[in-house]
């Protein structure tokens, strides 16, 4: 979704402002913790990689959990590794893109993520080589932004010949082999009036457009702006996808 680097540097920028507006994304990284010390069968020592760290909201989390073993945070872009690894050190950090992962086939008991593979410009193939990368029983747990994130919004702007979209769990279940979870879970989140909304965006570093957007005039946005806010108190829909998969390499399918 997006170019990538103007994604790595709307989120780079908006670093200092991210760990306040992000009250969704921390219970995101809080949730999938859980899920993984639930569900993921660690191994005496095992080895993780982290896509998208961020701030470490999720690097915090996983570290409660987890056991000895080597593990490796990433993110897209290298400003925000080289603060965040600072927060975390004495473990490898890494610059790179969650779809061109370079590592080996088979190397990680575990590959992880916070809302940030709906970023992902290919998403099939990125979970696909994802799945490349995990030793057989090793699992992959991620969430991203569902279908109806945003919806509210997305309403008015499609009806302005603006719309955007997100990834359905109907695409990503007829997807990818070995799921042992996939659940749409709908978080809420308040706004005093449109404006505060699209601060919200920006506060994120979140703002960045689909390819093929047609961005809104001046005019047009204000319109859009005033529809939202018609709705107030407005509340703007998170829906996130909890996606884990157990790596189980007798019955990959052919994708060819």
């Amino acid at each position: 979704m997006g170019d990538k680097k103007s994604i790595s540097q709307k989120f780079a920028k908006a670093y200092a402002s991210y760990e306040k507006a992000a009250a969704i994304q921390a219970l995101s990284a809080q949730m999938l913790a859980a899920k993984i010390a639930d569900m993921v069968k660690f191994k005496e020592r095992c080895k993780i990689l982290e896509l998208g760290c961020g701030t470490g909201l999720l690097t915090a989390e996983i570290d409660k959990i987890r056991p000895p073993g080597d593990y490796v945070i990433s993110d897209l872009s290298p400003s925000i590794i080289t603060r965040t690894a600072q927060k975390f050190p004495n473990r490898p950090s890494l610059a790179m893109d969650g779809e061109r992962v370079a590592f080996p086939n088979d190397t990680f008991d575990l590959i992880t993520g916070n809302l940030v593979a709906q970023w992902f410009g290919a998403l099939e193939n990125a979970l696909w080589r994802l799945h490349d990368l995990l030793k057989s029983g090793g699992s992959l747990a991620l969430t991203l932004l569902g279908e109806d994130t945003f919806i509210e919004w997305r309403q008015i702007l499609a009806g302005r010949g603006a719309a955007f979209s997100f990834p359905s769990l109907g695409c990503i279940r007829s997807w990818m082999p070995d799921i042992v979870q996939l659940q749409s879970i709908k978080m809420h989140q308040n706004f005093s009036d449109g404006m505060a909304f699209l601060k919200h965006l920006h506060d994120l570093g979140a703002h960045q457009s689909q390819p093929g957007y047609r961005p809104l005039t001046v005019k047009e946005m204000r319109k859009a702006l005033n529809d939202l806010d018609k709705r107030r108190p407005i509340s703007i829909t998170y829906d996130l996808i909890l996606l884990i998969v157990t790596k189980n390499e007798p019955d990959r399918k052919d994708r060819d």
